[in-house]
């Protein structure tokens, strides 16, 4: 009985000591290892995939899909059926654009692949965001997990991060006589687009039964992808748990990007009679980001053959730094392979 009593407090003080290593990694890669800027636009941390936004973009403690890639590469170690996923959305349709009838994309196709729990999983992405012609960002994963203990994974992303712009019509001055030349926009002497890689890591781990919790730091690397001037881009450290009771889940994530702070929560009802999940969450944060979410799923489970499909569907309606636009729809759908 006392050697029972032992090893558990000799596991729940490792359990503290690895918490305490969590709360300080996040400190310290806060504040002492963050590059400020005044400005950024590209490849930033808006979300990906119907689940985790119906749920306030709230996924970094559970990550237990295809988006894992995105959030937290270790959830992937946790995974034991192949899965693929993809998901589009029509971001902020209303708002008023500088170009006519341009309009916001955003889309992902993913594939998951584990092994075992001695080898790991694999998995890849293609993230593709666009402003209709006129700006592209493109993200290629490439993602490894593997379980490194009992309820402990750990996960890292190669990525190849790329840009590209639309030659303006400011971009080149056309000739005024056939004695002279064009002038072409210095900012275009390179081409116009550049391509760079992205390095995250994610750590994931079972507190309890009950609770995970997870760590991921993208792009901690800080690659320079820029036209002319220099425009790394920013370190995103993000930390989130995951607490389950019974047919619930809550969730809470918080980011830090340029010492920017976003706190994101939500909560997923899975019914126990029916294949289908309810959620909502919210989040608030810098720069006036306040929005709110919600979403649903319906799992298709054929009696036959090796295959479940998941539909998902999210709504999101910002409350601050946009005006003008109706919400967000996001659709998608997840492949198992049992």
């Amino acid at each position: 009985m006392i050697d029972k009593r032992l090893k558990l407090k000799v596991k729940t003080q490792e359990t503290y000591n690895i918490l305490f290593l969590i709360i300080m990694s996040f400190l310290l890669l806060t504040f002492f290892f963050q590059i400020p800027h005044l400005a950024e636009a590209s490849f930033l941390d808006i979300g990906m995939g119907p689940r985790a936004l119906g749920m306030g973009n709230a996924f970094t403690g559970l990550a237990d899909d295809a988006t894992a890639l995105y959030y937290n590469p270790a959830g992937l170690g946790q995974l034991k059926e192949k899965e693929a996923g993809f998901s589009y959305a029509s971001l902020y349709p209303g708002l008023d654009y500088p170009a006519n009838n341009a309009s916001l994309g955003d889309a992902f196709l993913g594939y998951v692949h584990p092994v075992s729990d001695k080898i790991g999983t694999f998995g890849g992405m293609w993230i593709n965001r666009h402003a209709s012609d006129i700006y592209a960002e493109n993200s290629f994963i490439f993602s490894y997990a593997r379980k490194m203990r009992e309820g402990v994974y750990f996960g890292a992303n190669f990525k190849i991060l790329e840009l590209s712009y639309a030659r303006s019509r400011w971009s080149y001055v056309e000739p005024s006589s056939n004695w002279s030349q064009g002038n072409n926009d210095p900012v275009y002497a390179n081409g116009n687009s550049s391509a760079g890689v992205g390095l995250d890591v994610g750590l994931l781990i079972d507190i309890t039964e009950k609770l995970k919790v997870g760590l991921c730091i993208k792009d901690f690397n800080q690659p320079d992808i820029h036209l002319k001037d220099s425009n790394p881009v920013p370190m995103t450290v993000k930390v989130g748990a995951n607490y389950e009771m019974g047919e619930y889940r809550i969730l809470a994530d918080l980011t830090t990007r340029n010492y920017d702070y976003y706190i994101n929560a939500g909560l997923e009802w899975w019914m126990v009679e029916y294949p289908l999940a309810i959620r909502g969450g919210f989040g608030f944060g810098s720069r006036r980001y306040s929005q709110v979410s919600m979403g649903a799923s319906y799992l298709l489970t054929p009696m036959t053959g090796p295959f479940m499909y998941q539909f998902d569907y999210a709504f999101f309606y910002p409350f601050g730094g946009l005006e003008g636009t109706i919400g967000s729809h996001r659709l998608g759908m997840t492949l198992r392979i049992r």
